[in-house]
């Protein structure tokens, strides 16, 4: 049989037990968690971040600016509902791929402006879904394609082709269709007779005749345009191809050319200029030396010579100099040394010859 002193402990403890929990319901009910309202007013307050409003959202998602080469993420894009959403809320639904920041600004408690706080890759795609942070379920889904500036992404022939044949057509491919006028930034030099077409995104210059051995230089400027866009071709594009010789010298023929563009020498030495030949027979060579009025002149012919690319398999081997304004220095006749000659084949293998480099008994 219990105590009235232990009764009254706990009919206390109880009690106590009771009043904690008031006070604890009568807290959430204060917060507003404890019942069913869901709605959400436009500054955030009332609802927790992560409660929707129940029904249709009416959710649409538009680009600010959208043309035919796709959409400028800098002018961001317009998120609108017909339910009344805090900042919170779509900040916390909004999911973009790729993962990028998405700046949100509350326009009216309907309707938001979202804007990518990362520079985004041109041409690329934008994909954002509107999720519900509750449950997971995908409210809303939208993609668009990042527009890109209007760029050159193929040419025919392709730069710094050589043997290019004198029948080529010579192509321009765009990133974009509905290139505006395009004929009108295209220049060839040396200059050459033809006529354009236009195929989709490629145009196309059929040349009356182009001249054998020749290196050509295309050229594209800026500033060209595409219809339903504001986009435009920023830098000017160009390459360049050499075309192939009316006629290629065969095997047998026998070439001679100097091994480097300038030599130093020295006016005490002996000049020793570097040539290279196939012909090994060879042995003196008939040369002319000229003298140059002055350095001016001297440097003009050299920044051509550098002009002219390396890669050219007819252009820069067959660089001359007009000699009509230079002196004739002498004339001699100069004596052509071998250097590197080709090693000798060596015999062929035979067991005969084997066995007389061996001192073996077993040879024989």
């Amino acid at each position: 049989m219990r105590s009235p002193k232990a009764k009254r402990t706990l009919f206390s403890v109880a009690a106590a037990i009771v009043v904690v929990a008031a006070i604890v319901i009568g807290i959430v009910v204060a917060s507003g968690g404890g019942g069913d309202n869901n709605s959400a007013s436009g500054n955030g307050g009332g609802a927790p971040v992560g409660s929707l409003p129940k029904g249709d959202l009416g959710l649409a998602f538009a680009a600010n600016k959208n043309d035919a080469m796709g959409v400028d993420p800098k002018a961001g894009f317009v998120l609108t509902a017909a339910q009344n959403l805090s900042t919170a809320q779509v900040r916390a639904a909004l999911k973009p791929t790729p993962n990028v920041a998405l700046n949100v600004e509350e326009k009216s408690g309907r309707e938001f402006k979202i804007t990518p706080a990362d520079t985004l890759q041109p041409d690329s795609l934008l994909k954002v879904v509107f999720k519900s942070p509750e449950t997971g379920a995908t409210l809303g889904s939208w993609a668009y394609q990042v527009r890109a500036p209007l760029r050159i992404v193929a040419t025919v022939p392709i730069g710094q082709r050589t043997f290019v044949p004198l029948t080529t057509g010579i192509e321009v491919t765009f990133s974009s269709d509905d290139v505006v006028d395009p004929q009108s930034a295209f220049s060839i030099a040396p200059a050459v007779q033809g006529r354009f077409e236009q195929h989709k995104r490629t145009l196309v210059f059929v040349p009356s005749a182009l001249e054998p051995g020749t290196l050509y230089t295309v050229n594209v400027k800026a500033g060209l345009t595409v219809k339903g866009s504001d986009a435009k071709l920023d830098e000017p594009y160009s390459f360049q191809f050499e075309t192939a010789t009316a006629n290629r010298p065969g095997p047998g023929v026998q070439s001679l050319s100097f091994l480097r563009a300038v030599t130093e020498v020295a006016t005490a030495d002996v000049p020793l200029i570097a040539v290279q030949t196939q012909d090994l027979a060879l042995k003196t060579l008939p040369v002319e030396v000229f003298a140059y009025p002055d350095q001016k002149t001297y440097v003009a012919d050299l920044a051509k010579l550098e002009s002219t690319p390396s890669w050219t398999a007819n252009a820069r081997d067959n660089y001359g100099i007009d000699t009509t304004a230079l002196k004739l220095a002498m004339t001699v006749t100069a004596t052509v040394e071998d250097v590197l000659r080709p090693a000798p084949t060596p015999a062929p293998f035979s067991p005969t010859s084997a066995c007389r480099r061996s001192s073996r008994p077993a040879c024989t």
